[in-house]
């Protein structure tokens, strides 16, 4: 049974966030059989079918002293977990993990829980912990001589410091990251690395007010993920680069960036990416007087932040009150 979920959950993921995981979880055991799915919306209909019974069989396989099981079945879930906004469960399934990867005196396991945990605590919020927890996987993937999760940690830990206002920090560890990934250019895990390294870098230089260079990652990176067919990537530097576009005045091109963004989100079912692709696009609705379209769309980001409890909440609830009822 384990097998059999382990193995499933990782062909989902394989379909719905291709290269996000390095994990040997080797071949199934005999007479089981994972199924298999032939595109995006089976994968995700299956995951979130299965979300409550995957959540207890972590706990089962920890309990019952299948730690291998415990660890490796939560890390193959850490993306699902972290873009469709499960950050509680996330925190509590990475816990998990990093106790049974300890007790099985498993090394790779340790640092991919603490960078799962990390990346729960960032989107939770408590950056002294994610800095942590982050800081110790970086330590242990470089320890392990394992370059790829050293630059995915990065990145993540690049995302802690933009939460908290240093982009300056952000970019400097992002770009360790892109350094990392030029060593092994012909490793297609390493080219979804440099892709979102790309997009980190492009997303922290705008807000430096480096908008040429960011213009410039956003169509490095969206030009490599559509060549390796990294939607996630894609969807998240489409935002990025509507972003760039909104800041140098062209609202034409930031609405369609925005919405190419909006679509990709939605087809992976990412809540919180979703909801901040319509919070930019309300921002340039609002730019050409469209108001209308300004509340709709903020609306239904509001809607999925409120049901994340994430601080972003706040601001879009202003922005929709900050509207002139009169004017709609």
């Amino acid at each position: 049974m384990l097998d059999h979920y382990l193995h499933t959950a990782r062909r989902a993921h394989v379909v719905l966030y291709p290269g996000r995981q390095r994990v040997d979880l080797g071949r199934p055991r005999a007479l089981v059989t994972p199924e298999g799915f032939a595109a995006k919306p089976f994968a995700l209909a299956w995951l979130r079918a299965e979300y409550q019974v995957l959540l207890k069989i972590i706990d089962l396989a920890a309990r019952a002293g299948f730690d291998d099981y415990a660890w490796r079945l939560t890390v193959v879930l850490w993306t699902f977990f972290d873009v469709c906004g499960h950050w509680h469960d996330g925190t509590r399934m990475h816990r998990t993990a990093l106790e049974a990867a300890r007790r099985c005196g498993d090394q790779f396991g340790q640092a991919h829980a603490l960078r799962g945990l990390g990346t729960f605590e960032v989107m939770l919020g408590d950056y002294a912990q994610a800095h942590c927890c982050l800081a110790e996987a970086q330590e242990l993937f470089r320890r392990l001589g394992d370059t790829h999760g050293l630059a995915r940690t990065d990145l993540i830990m690049g995302q802690a410091f933009e939460f908290q206002g240093r982009h300056a920090e952000a970019l400097a560890v992002v770009k360790e990251a892109l350094r990392l990934s030029e060593t092994a250019q012909d490793d297609p895990y390493m080219q979804l690395v440099r892709a979102s390294a790309l997009n980190g870098s492009a997303w922290y230089n705008a807000h430096l007010g480096e908008l040429g260079q960011a213009r410039a990652h956003c169509r490095q990176a969206i030009k490599l993920c559509q060549s390796i067919g990294y939607s996630p990537g894609e969807a998240g530097t489409w935002d990025t680069l509507g972003f760039v576009w909104q800041r140098l005045g062209d609202h034409a091109e930031a609405t369609a960036c925005f919405l190419r963004a909006v679509a990709l989100e939605r087809e992976m079912g990412s809540r919180f990416n979703l909801a901040m692709a319509l919070a930019h696009l309300g921002d340039t609705h609002v730019s050409t007087g469209d108001l209308r379209a300004a509340r709709q769309v903020w609306a239904e980001a509001l809607t999925i932040l409120a049901d994340l409890h994430h601080p972003e909440a706040f601001e879009v609830r202003a922005k929709l009150e900050s509207l002139n009822p009169v004017a709609l």
